[in-house]
């Protein structure tokens, strides 16, 4: 297949995943963030159909909505389990860290993703993120971006683009 046809499926996928996910109740409906998500990445991962049905495929599926739970749990539950948190340390930043460490490790161990790759793509994925929480852009109310489709958005950029050439090896 044409590799445009394939970046145009790959991106339809995320805009998808990113539209169906703009109204979601962070905790209530974690069940469907975690597999919406998961199966975004199996579809930029994957080469063939048989790709998105494998073993490991559907491992990450399940680890990608298990995450998503620890994910809420922790936003949800954050003053009962640690009950003296700092205010720079809320839930959401701990949850979102949490999260952004074991995506990429799932990623790495069932999928095979290089680990170079996953542990760039952490502190990356991390920084930006935060960047662009602080620079106001998930106040905004614009259709298709926000704070969740960002850092899908942003963790495909990082687990899926060409090797910059300061990787390369020489």
């Amino acid at each position: 297949m044409k590799p445009i046809l394939i970046l145009i499926g790959k991106l339809a996928a995320f805009l998808a995943a990113a539209y169906a996910l703009q109204h979601y109740d962070l905790v209530a409906e974690y069940w469907y963030v975690g597999p919406a998500f998961g199966t975004v990445v199996l579809v930029w991962h994957a080469r063939t159909i048989r790709d998105l049905v494998s073993a490991p495929s559907l491992g990450f599926l399940g680890a990608s909505t298990l995450i998503y739970a620890v994910v809420a749990w922790i936003i949800m539950e954050s003053d009962s389990v640690i009950p003296e948190i700092p205010e720079v340390f809320d839930a959401g930043f701990l949850g979102v860290m949490i999260g952004t460490a074991l995506l990429p490790v799932a990623h790495g161990a069932l999928l095979g993703a290089s680990w170079g790759r996953v542990k760039i793509a952490i502190p990356c994925l991390y920084l930006t993120w935060y960047a662009l929480a602080l620079s106001g852009l998930f106040d905004l109310d614009i259709t298709l971006i926000n704070s969740m489709s960002v850092w899908q958005g942003l963790y495909l950029l990082f687990m899926f683009s060409p090797k910059p050439g300061f990787l390369e090896r020489k």
